[in-house]
């Protein structure tokens, strides 16, 4: 088993003339899946280690000896400490793509991957003819749940989704239907930058007046009035992950994702 032994002495004594040291051991199951270690000191006022498991290429971080299962972890120091990181197979699952058309010629997926990861977020993009328009887009699980991947119709625009890969295969289905036509002056045009983005977003279009925000999962964020024709957002204290902009403008409303990393 791989062990690293890490110690933690205090600039100042909690005890007068009497230096406390503590012990802090961390382990993993195996070496050629993973690794662990600390990432962050705490301070004399407030004693503490967070400590990280790094899983290798194949692989996914399970739980700590103890069962708790969040990484990174932060731990309280007031005595020697010892964990064990385990990791396990993180198995790679077949992406299906799925086209349905109806009276008109449709469109592509243009780089949807053809397997990934448990938990890796998978984005692709989508190619409309001039003739068609997005009616649905769902990915269909191997449990036999799905999930409707929220879209924005523009007409003969390259469009940007993503999803999370649950631990099953997928077929990602998408339904084209005829274009009846979009007037000019109904094309709401949104520039966000940067996407993806570690910190703030600057959205972009004429006459914003209202702004909401919600996680892939459904969870409003955040929720306000606005105006002009910019609106800034700081996604820094957020978890990576997909994101949906709603943007409320006096020319309509109209719906953007965005990727944010760390």
């Amino acid at each position: 088993m791989y062990e690293e032994v890490w110690d933690y002495f205090p600039s100042e004594s909690f005890v007068e003339d009497l230096e406390m040291t503590y012990n802090v051991s961390l382990s993993v199951n195996s070496s050629w899946q993973g690794s662990a270690e600390i990432t962050e000191w705490g301070t004399c006022e407030d004693p503490y280690v967070v400590i990280t498991a790094i899983p290798n290429s194949g692989y996914r971080f399970e739980h700590w000896s103890d069962g708790n299962t969040e990484n990174p972890r932060i731990v309280q120091l007031g005595s020697d400490l010892d964990f064990v990181a385990y990791f396990g197979i993180n198995y790679s699952y077949s992406i299906i793509n799925s086209i349905g058309i109806t009276n008109c010629s449709g469109g592509s997926f243009d780089d949807l991957p053809t397997s990934a990861y448990e938990g890796d977020t998978v984005c692709f993009t989508v190619s409309m003819h001039s003739d068609s328009k997005i009616e649905s887009l769902v990915v269909n699980k191997a449990d036999g749940s799905n999930e409707v991947i929220p879209f924005v119709i523009e007409n003969n625009v390259e469009h940007y989704y993503c999803f999370v890969m649950p631990n099953c295969s997928v077929s990602v289905q998408i339904s084209f239907v005829a274009n009846t036509g979009v007037d000019e002056k109904d094309i709401i045009l949104v520039s966000i930058y940067p996407n993806p983005v570690k910190n703030k977003v600057t959205i972009e279009t004429e006459n914003i007046q209202h702004i909401s925000i919600s996680n892939i999962m459904g969870q409003l964020i955040y929720e306000g009035a606005a105006e002009g024709d910019s609106f800034e957002y700081d996604f820094g204290g957020y978890e990576a992950g997909i994101y949906l902009i709603r943007i409320e403008t006096s020319n309509g409303t109209v719906s953007k994702r965005i990727v944010v990393t760390k």
